[in-house]
């Protein structure tokens, strides 16, 4: 069974992983300027089902994320509606799984990276930042392949959140699935 993780995000990307979670593909979403090529992305899903017939697909379930504007949302919902449509379109056998599921499988025995704040307790102490969820998935990515950059080209300099979420995705997939 193969397993392929599918980040929905306006930076997205799908990943590929065998039966043992070795990583057989990724690659941020393909784009028409700075937009999401959803045809482009249906090549890519095809391609996959048909060098992989058994597999299963999983893809981020979008639900409301506060502190992110409603244009952001309504892209980020179509984008997610496009890619569903594009699985049921070809058949592909698939899972949708919300951030918290899969983060908290994935996250297991790993102490969340904060963020800063400047707020602080009625008692005058300094306040617990949020969750990074970004910086904490490359932790967690970084423990299950270690010699993996996570970069979107070979130009790239910093690891890219959406490969990095379609890895944890896939191996999430792996797991459950």
């Amino acid at each position: 069974m193969i397993h392929i993780g599918i980040d929905p995000g306006a930076d997205g990307a799908i990943a590929v992983l065998d039966e043992n979670g070795k990583i057989l593909y990724r690659a941020g979403f393909p784009k028409i300027g700075n937009k999401f090529d959803p045809h482009g992305l249906n090549k890519i899903i095809k391609k996959t089902k048909q060098k992989y017939p058994d597999h299963n697909f999983t893809l981020e379930l979008i639900g409301i994320i506060f502190g992110v504007s409603k244009s952001s949302m309504v892209s980020l919902s179509k984008n997610c509606g496009q890619i569903e449509g594009i699985l049921i379109g070809n058949e592909c056998r698939h899972a949708m799984v919300p951030p918290k599921e899969w983060q908290k499988e994935m996250w297991k025995n790993i102490k969340p990276i904060r963020k800063a704040s400047t707020k602080r307790k009625k008692d005058g102490t300094p306040a617990i930042g949020s969750v990074n969820t970004k910086a904490t998935s490359l932790l967690a990515a970084k423990r299950l392949w270690p010699t993996e950059d996570f970069l979107r080209t070979e130009r790239s300099t910093k690891p890219h959140d959406g490969i990095i979420d379609a890895l944890l995705l896939a191996e999430y997939s792996r797991r459950k699935f």
